[in-house]
C-alpha cells in the first residue's frame, strides 16, 4: 500500500491543513484504489472558526465534492473536510503515478485550488526469462524465469527462424505455479521439428515468449531471442584405414554426436558414384558387387590407384543434420598381373649362315646366331588395364614390343650354355607377369691362332712358318659340328702391293687342337709382309705379321774391328749401333787429361717453391778443376736460363778455398751464383739463387760436366749421385763465396778507367771483352762509342775526374708512394744495368691535397753490388722531413724491383714523406 500527504494553505493565515492519500492494489486487475481525504484546523491557540463551505479533492483528474460543508476548527483540531475514492488502472509494466488535487471555499475563508504527485506502488507484471534463448537441437535445455509473485505460472512459446524469414512454432515448455526453472523436457518430435525448420544450416535464430499468468488470468509476456545450434554432423574419426582394395569388404565406422542419428552414405571413387547406402547407424561394411568393383577399376586403368571420397548425410528422425562431410579414401589395386605364360612365346635362330651348320634351328651358336624371340599369343591384362609392352631379357639384352604380339631379333648372342630367357608382360597399371623359358647354346669361338715366323739364325733365307690353335667343335648330341676348311698363308714384298696366291699349310688335328708348318725362303735382304689364315665353318681367323730383312741382334767384326747391335757393322773402331740408344745412368767421355760428363742430375718442382737451388757434386776439395754447365726455366717473363760455372776446388793447406771462380750466363734470367762446400758429405756445391726467393715451376737440370786435373777415381764419381735440391737456409754448408759474372756476351757492360798522372790524352779505358772501338779527341774530353757486343752501342765520357756515363741521373721512375707493402716499384733499368746503382729520390707530401711537393728532397743511393747476395733484402732510410724531424722507410730491394712495407705509413712523419724519382747513379 501506498500513501503520502500534501499541505493546504488558505486565504487565511491561522488557517491550514493537509490532504492525505493511500492506494489499495488489485494485482490481477493490474489496478488500485486511490482514497484521498483532507483535514483543515487553526494554527492558533483562543479561537474557533465556524462556517459552511464546498470543498473538493481531485483523484486523478476526478473530483470528489462535498458541499454546503458545516466545519468548526480549532487549535490543532484536523477537522476532516472532505473525502474520496478512484479506482487508478496502472501502466503494462505495473507502474503509475497521479495527480492528488484539492480546492474549496466558504462563507470564513477559501482553500486554494492546488495539486501534486503521488507515485503509487508498482504492480507486479509479466515474469523475466532468466535463462538463456539458446539451446541445441537434440538435446534438452533448462528454462528459467524470475518471477513477480509466487501465485504466477508461465509458459514459454519457442518458433525458429527459417532461411525465408517466417517465424514457425517448434515446441513449448510450462513451468508449474511453483516453479522457477524446468528442463525442457523435448522429445524427437520436437528436436526434429528444430532440425526440419534448420533445414541443413548450422545454425538458426530463436524466439522465446515468456508468457505470465496468475492462475488463470493473463498477466502478460516478453520475448527474448538467441540461436539454435545443430549438432555436430557425423563422419568417419582420424585413424580409420581408407586405403582399400575394391575386391575386399569395406568396414566404415562413423562418429556420430547423437544415438538418433541416421546417416546416408555416398561412396564414389575418380569423382564417380559407386554406391548409396542409407539408414546407416554407428557403423556398415560394404563390399562390392561385381558390377561395382568393375565400375572403380575402370576409373584407373592405368594406375594402381585411384581417389574416392565418402559423402556422411547426417539425419534426425529423417530431419538433415547440417551439411554433408567428405571423407577421403583411396581405392588401390591388386591381384591384378597380367595373366601370362611361357606357352605364349617361342623362339628360333634365324642365322642363314649358321642353321645350316648345327642342322637345328633350336640351338643357339655362340656369338654367331641371330636369336629370334616371338610372342605369338598376346597376355591378358585384368580390371580394365590393357597390355603396354614386353621387355624381352637374355643373355645381358633386353629389348621392349609395344605391340600386343610381335618378335625381338638379338644379333650375334653371346652366350656359351643353356640359357634362361625372360619376357616380362607389362599392363597399363605397371602390373608384371615374368615367363621364362631355356635357350639351347652352344659355345663356339673364333680359331686361336699362335704363330711363329723366324728366319734361320734371324738372318738367313730359310724362313719357318709355324702356327697351332684350336677351334669350337660344337657338338650337339654326340655330332661334331665344326672342322677347320683352310689353313693358309700369303706374302708380299714390304715394297709391293701385290700378295700371293694362298699356299696351303700342313695341318695335323688333334681333337679340337691343330698345328701346322711350312718352310720357305724369304730373301734376307728384304722385309715381308706374311699374312696367315685359319677357317672353320663359321669364322675366320687372320693374322698379318711382318718378317723383317735379316738383321743381326749382336754381330762382331773383326775385319773393322767393331760390333753391331741391330745391325751389321760399317763404321771401323766402333759400336755401331742400328737403333735409339736409352741410358739410365750418365755418358761419360774420356779424353786425353779430362773427362766429359753428360745428363747428370734433374730438378723438377710444382707450383711456387721457395729456396735456392743447391747442386751438390760427388766429390770434395780435391784439386779438381771443373766446369758445370746448368740448364733451367723458370715461369716468369725471363724464360729460359743457362749458366756455366768454372773453379778450381783447392784443397789448401791448412784451409780449403776455391780460385779462379767465374760463370757466364745467357739469358734474361740473373740470379747469384756461389761455391760452397755441404759441412755433413765435404761434397762441392754450387748454389743458384737466393734462400728467400721463391721461384715459380723450377726445372733444372745439370747437363755436362767438364772434369780436369786431379779427377777422383771412377767408382767414387758413378757411385755417388749428383743431386739437385732447393733450401731456405744454408746452416749446413760453409766456404759459402760469390762467385762473379764474366759474361762476355749478352751480358751487363762495366768500364774500368785508369786515368794516368800525366795531362790529356794520355788517358786509357777498356770494357769487361777488353776491347776498344773508337776513340775520339772532343776538347779536353774523351768520348768512347762501344762495339756491338755491349749495349746500345752507348756513348761514354771521361774527363780528368772520372767516368761521366750518359745513363746517370736517367729517370727510371716517378710518382708519390708511401712505399706500403701493396706499393711496387719497376724502375725502367735493372740496378746492374745503371752505371752505380740507383737513387732513391724522396720528397715532401701533403696527403690533405695529395700533392707531392718539390722541396724537403732526400736522396738515398743504393750501390749496384747489392745484388750480389742480398736481392730481395730489406733496408732502413733515415729521412729528414723537417728540422730536427726524422722518418724511416722500410724497403726490400732486388736488381729489378722496390716493394713497400706496411710500417711505412704508420706515423704523421711517415705520412709527411714519400717516392717521388728512381734515378740512374
Amino acid at each position: 500500500m501506498a500513501s503520502g500527504s500534501f499541505k493546504v494553505s488558505t486565504d487565511n493565515g491561522y488557517i491550514s491543513g493537509t490532504v492525505s492519500w493511500s492506494s489499495t492494489e488489485n494485482v490481477s486487475k493490474n489496478q488500485s484504489t486511490v482514497t484521498a481525504t483532507m483535514r483543515l484546523e487553526r494554527t492558533n491557540t483562543g479561537y474557533t472558526s465556524y462556517g459552511t463551505g464546498d470543498f473538493f479533492v481531485s483523484i486523478d483528474g476526478t473530483k470528489i465534492w462535498d458541499y454546503d460543508k458545516d466545519f468548526s476548527l480549532t487549535y490543532n483540531s484536523n477537522t476532516f473536510i472532505v473525502s474520496g475514492s478512484k479506482v487508478v488502472t496502472h501502466n503494462s509494466d505495473g507502474s503509475k503515478k497521479i495527480t492528488i488535487g484539492w480546492g474549496g471555499d466558504s462563507n470564513v475563508f477559501n482553500v486554494y485550488d492546488s495539486s501534486d504527485t503521488a507515485t503509487l506502488d508498482t504492480i507486479p507484471r509479466a515474469s523475466s526469462l532468466s535463462s538463456s534463448a539458446n539451446f541445441t537441437a537434440g538435446q534438452n535445455f533448462t528454462v528459467s524465469v524470475s518471477r513477480h509473485s509466487s501465485s504466477f505460472r508461465h509458459e514459454v512459446e519457442i518458433s525458429v527462424k527459417r532461411s525465408d524469414g517466417v517465424w514457425d512454432w517448434i515446441g513449448q515448455v510450462t513451468l508449474p505455479s511453483n516453479d522457477t526453472s524446468v528442463n525442457s523436457g523435448w522429445g524427437i518430435t520436437e528436436h526434429a521439428e528444430a532440425y526440419r525448420h534448420l533445414a541443413g544450416r548450422s545454425s538458426a535464430e530463436t524466439r522465446f515468449v515468456l508468457q505470465t499468468f496468475d492462475g488463470s488470468t493473463f498477466i502478460g509476456d516478453k520475448t527474448y531471442y538467441g540461436s539454435v545450434t545443430a549438432l555436430r554432423s557425423s563422419d568417419i574419426p582420424n585413424g580409420t584405414n581408407w586405403d582399400v582394395y575394391p575386391d575386399g569388404g569395406i568396414y566404415i565406422g562413423i562418429s556420430r554426436a547423437h544415438s538418433v542419428f541416421t546417416h546416408t552414405l555416398k561412396i564414389y571413387a575418380g569423382g564417380t558414384l559407386i554406391k548409396t547406402l542409407s539408414g546407416v547407424g554407428s557403423s556398415t561394411t560394404w563390399t562390392p558387387t561385381a558390377s561395382e568393383e568393375a565400375a572403380i577399376y575402370a576409373k584407373f586403368p592405368t594406375s594402381t590407384s585411384v581417389d574416392g571420397n565418402i559423402e556422411v548425410f547426417t539425419y534426425y528422425d529423417g530431419e538433415l543434420v547440417r551439411s554433408k562431410t567428405d571423407n577421403d579414401i583411396n581405392f588401390y589395386i591388386r591381384n591384378s598381373n597380367p595373366s601370362f605364360s611361357a606357352s605364349n612365346v617361342s623362339y628360333t635362330d634365324i642365322d642363314t649362315t649358321v642353321t645350316p651348320v648345327t642342322g637345328d634351328a633350336s640351338y643357339i651358336v655362340q656369338g654367331k646366331s641371330n636369336l629370334q624371340i616371338n610372342v605369338h599369343t598376346a597376355a591378358t591384362a585384368l580390371n580394365s588395364a590393357t597390355i603396354s609392352k614386353y621387355v624381352i631379357s637374355v643373355a645381358g639384352q633386353s629389348q621392349t614390343l609395344t605391340a600386343t604380339t610381335g618378335v625381338a631379333n638379338f644379333y650375334d648372342i653371346n652366350i656359351s650354355s643353356n640359357t634362361t630367357a625372360y619376357v616380362t608382360a607389362y599392363d597399363s597399371r605397371g602390373f608384371t607377369t615374368r615367363a621364362s623359358f631355356t635357350v639351347k647354346s652352344i659355345p663356339y669361338h673364333v680359331p686361336t691362332l699362335s704363330d711363329s715366323i723366324r728366319r734361320k739364325n734371324n738372318f738367313e733365307n730359310e724362313t719357318t712358318i709355324s702356327v697351332s690353335g684350336n677351334i669350337a667343335l660344337m657338338t650337339i648330341g654326340s655330332v661334331n659340328k665344326n672342322s677347320i676348311q683352310y689353313a693358309q698363308y700369303s706374302w708380299k714384298d714390304k715394297s709391293s702391293a701385290t700378295w700371293s696366291a694362298w699356299t696351303n699349310l700342313s695341318l695335323t688335328m688333334n681333337g679340337e687342337n691343330y698345328s701346322a708348318t711350312a718352310t720357305r725362303d724369304f730373301d734376307n735382304g728384304k722385309a715381308y709382309d706374311i699374312q696367315i689364315r685359319i677357317i672353320d665353318r663359321l669364322s675366320t681367323t687372320l693374322v698379318t705379321r711382318t718378317l723383317s730383312a735379316g738383321k743381326p741382334l749382336f754381330m762382331p767384326d773383326p775385319n773393322l774391328l767393331s760390333v753391331g747391335i741391330n745391325k751389321q757393322p760399317v763404321r771401323y773402331d766402333a759400336v755401331d749401333v742400328g737403333s735409339h740408344a736409352y741410358f739410365d745412368k750418365s755418358i761419360v767421355h774420356y779424353y786425353p787429361g779430362f773427362q766429359l760428363w753428360r745428363n747428370l742430375a734433374a730438378y723438377s718442382g710444382a707450383g711456387s717453391l721457395q729456396g735456392a737451388f743447391v747442386i751438390e757434386l760427388p766429390y770434395g776439395m780435391v784439386n779438381v778443376m771443373s766446369k758445370i754447365t746448368i740448364d733451367g726455366y723458370i715461369y716468369d717473363s725471363t724464360a729460359p736460363f743457362k749458366i756455366e760455372v768454372g773453379f778450381y776446388s783447392y784443397q789448401g793447406n791448412p784451409t780449403p778455398s776455391f780460385v779462379n771462380t767465374g760463370y757466364t750466363n745467357y739469358g734474361g734470367k740473373y740470379m747469384t751464383v756461389r761455391l760452397g762446400r755441404n759441412t755433413a758429405t765435404g761434397n762441392v756445391v754450387i748454389i743458384i739463387g737466393s734462400e728467400s726467393h721463391s721461384y715459380s715451376y723450377p726445372k733444372l737440370t745439370v747437363s755436362q760436366a767438364i772434369l780436369t786435373h786431379s779427377i777422383p777415381d771412377q767408382v767414387t764419381l758413378q757411385s755417388r749421385q749428383w743431386n739437385i735440391t732447393q733450401k731456405t737456409s744454408l746452416s749446413g754448408y760453409d766456404l759459402i763465396q760469390t762467385v762473379p759474372n764474366v759474361t762476355l756476351n749478352g751480358g751487363i757492360p762495366s768500364i774500368e778507367v785508369g786515368l794516368g798522372q800525366e795531362s790529356y790524352p794520355y788517358y786509357s779505358w777498356k770494357d769487361s771483352g777488353g776491347r776498344v772501338n773508337s776513340i775520339t779527341q772532343l776538347g779536353n774530353e774523351l768520348s768512347v762509342r762501344l762495339g756491338a757486343n755491349s749495349i746500345a752501342n752507348e756513348v761514354a765520357k771521361f774527363t780528368s775526374n772520372g767516368l761521366v756515363n750518359k745513363s746517370s741521373g736517367e729517370l727510371l721512375w716517378s710518382g708519390g708512394y708511401y712505399m706500403t707493402a701493396g706499393h711496387t716499384v719497376t724502375p725502367s733499368k735493372t740496378l746492374t744495368s745503371c752505371p752505380n746503382g740507383w737513387v732513391l729520390v724522396f720528397s715532401d707530401f701533403d696527403s690533405n691535397t695529395n700533392t707531392t711537393n718539390p722541396y724537403n728532397i732526400v736522396q738515398c743511393y743504393i750501390h749496384k753490388a747489392h745484388y750480389d747476395g742480398l736481392a730481395g733484402q730489406g733496408m732502413y732510410f733515415t729521412l729528414g722531413t723537417a728540422a730536427n724531424t726524422y722518418a724511416t722507410k722500410y724497403l726490400y730491394v732486388s736488381y729489378d724491383w722496390i716493394k713497400g712495407h706496411d710500417e711505412n705509413n704508420d706515423t704523421a712523419q711517415q705520412t709527411d714523406v714519400v717516392l717521388k724519382e728512381v734515378r740512374a747513379w
